[in-house]
């Protein structure tokens, strides 16, 4: 669809030298960016559904709405790009508009991330999802190309109906009578962007790609949807007839299910592959195979491969997000290679782009994270700390702290010197980190001590819970500590508590390993890194 306008837009001798590097460069780009397959289903859906009703009533005007979240770009400046890119009037609105409109409505959902909507008058809808660049000057150039390519989707032949022409001052009049006003007539400032900048940002490879959204794919409109799909193998059952460029409702397969995706429900004993995205519920004994959106649940047996994915993903194997995971992906491994938010349990958890949720694994590895929990947690972009700190038991331990914004894995070796020569501890802990203000935080851990006694014998653990304060002196340098609960186990009938304030001695004359003491201690230590 999106590649046919594009050629169409090439054979139209009224264009002008711009918008043909601009929409080609955007739309190469939004080609590459998806998965090969989905790139080669859109390029070979016809142009059906694109009625000349809906670029009729562009080429009258449409308005345009903001919502959400401030994007840092100019109202007025957006409108007047938009306008450009498109040959008709845009005018600002505060709601859809009037019955019979064309509306583009512009959501910012984050900083540097939005959704833009066509509302056609006919009542279809067409969206779009792009990461806009930090410049305000070239997030109104994304924008108002992003504009144009979702209009061109929707209307097809809008190229003959405008005829590119700029909006002339016989334009549709407003409720008084009186003429829209115009970014000239106003005094706002126009957009006209030179051709070497359209070429240079056509060119680049860096632009941001305006994504698929699971939302547009579950809409059924434009395209053929079967009913019910019954297939021993592809072109052995329903599929014979209806072919495989089909959504389907409900969907059963024997061995591996073809389609461009299910629209409801799709059960396979073997695999299932969507070649443009899943919307429902899909259940495999072998794999789910999608490479487009998802937007529901998927479970399989051996894994679930996507792109973006909003919903659940159940698998005893791998888990896989080509782009960001919301929701939960359940598994042996959870991969994102994008943003994941929501939750990742499993033995190996990847969020390459962050993880604004929760990790519960053996292994977690996230850019950034707000909670990763594990034996093992690597956050590039977290807090690495490098920390010596004593107990009132005499141990004297060097360790690294790392983790993300509010949790933490706490490694070290150290020492304790006895009579009898010197034990050697390790130390392997969990914690909270919250950050009380710029120069004080309160960290709470629970750490374990594994001890061999000098002679090798014997072995002992050390269980404590702290929670100790720390106070910011200069970058890189701190101080902390505080009080802490300990508990010793070993298998030493004689074992009694390490601390200068005594404590309980618990199962005394019991053999084999047991718990043997418990007592309160203080924790002092310098935080550098």
């Amino acid at each position: 669809m999106v590649v046919r306008a594009m050629e169409e837009t090439r054979t139209d001798s009224g264009r002008r030298g711009r918008q043909v590097f601009a929409v080609a460069g955007l739309v190469g780009v939004l080609s590459g960016a998806l998965l090969g397959g989905a790139g080669a289903a859109l390029a070979a859906q016809p142009a059906e559904g694109h009625a000349g009703t809906s670029g009729q009533a562009v080429g009258r005007g449409l308005v345009l709405v903001l919502e959400g979240r401030p994007l840092g770009v100019e109202a007025e400046s957006l409108r007047a790009a938009i306008e450009h890119e498109l040959g008709a009037t845009v005018t600002l609105a505060s709601g859809a508009g009037r019955a019979g409109t064309d509306a583009l409505v512009l959501r910012g959902e984050a900083e540097s991330r939005a959704v833009m909507t066509f509302r056609a008058a006919d009542g279809r809808i067409v969206e779009r999802a792009v990461e806009l660049p930090k410049h305000a000057k070239q997030a109104v150039e994304v924008l108002a190309l992003l504009a144009g390519n979702l209009v061109r989707d929707e209307a097809a032949e809008l190229s003959a109906l405008l005829g590119r022409h700029a909006p002339s001052t016989s334009a549709p009049t407003g409720a008084d009578g009186a003429p829209p006003a115009t970014a000239e007539a106003s005094g706002a400032p126009t957009y006209e962007p030179s051709a070497k900048e359209v070429r240079s940002k056509a060119a680049t490879t860096e632009a941001p790609v305006p994504a698929r959204t699971a939302s547009s794919f579950c809409g059924t409109a434009g395209t053929v949807v079967s009913p019910f799909g019954f297939d021993l193998a592809p072109h052995v059952g329903t599929s014979s007839f209806t072919g495989v460029e089909v959504k389907r409702h409900v969907a059963l397969n024997a061995t591996l299910g073809l389609s461009k995706g299910p629209v409801g429900f799709e059960l396979s004993l073997g695999a299932s592959f969507a070649r443009e995205g899943a919307c429902g519920v899909q259940l495999a004994g072998g794999a789910n195979l999608v490479t487009g959106t998802v937007a529901g649940w998927q479970t399989a047996i051996v894994g679930n491969l996507s792109h973006d994915v909003a919903g659940v993903q159940v698998t005893g194997g791998l888990n896989f997000a080509r782009g960001n995971a919301r929701g939960l992906q359940l598994g042996a491994v959870n991969v994102a290679t994008g943003e994941a938010q929501g939750v990742q349990f499993g033995g190996v958890n990847v969020a390459a782009g962050g993880m604004e949720g929760v990790q519960v694994g053996l292994v977690n590895v996230a850019r950034r994270s707000t909670l990763s929990l594990g034996l093992l947690s690597i956050v590039p972009d977290g807090r690495l700390h490098l920390d010596l700190w004593a107990t009132d038991a005499g141990i004297f331990m060097a360790g690294l702290k790392h983790g993300g914004n509010g949790f933490h894995n706490i490694y070290g070796v150290g020492l304790r010197p006895e009579r009898e020569g010197v034990r050697g501890v390790a130390a392997f802990g969990l914690g909270g980190h919250i950050q009380a203000s710029p120069r004080l935080f309160v960290d709470v851990d629970m750490i374990g001590y594994p001890m061999l006694h000098s002679s090798g014998a014997q072995f002992s653990l050390m269980l404590q819970l702290r929670a100790v304060l720390g106070v910011q002196l200069t970058r890189g340098l701190a101080l902390f500590g505080g009080p802490e609960l300990n508990q010793i186990f070993s298998d030493d009938v004689d074992a009694s508590s390490l601390g200068l304030l005594g404590g309980a001695r618990l199962h005394e004359g019991v053999a084999g390993f047991a718990l043997r003491s418990l007592w309160p201690g203080l924790t002092l230590g310098v935080q550098g890194l």
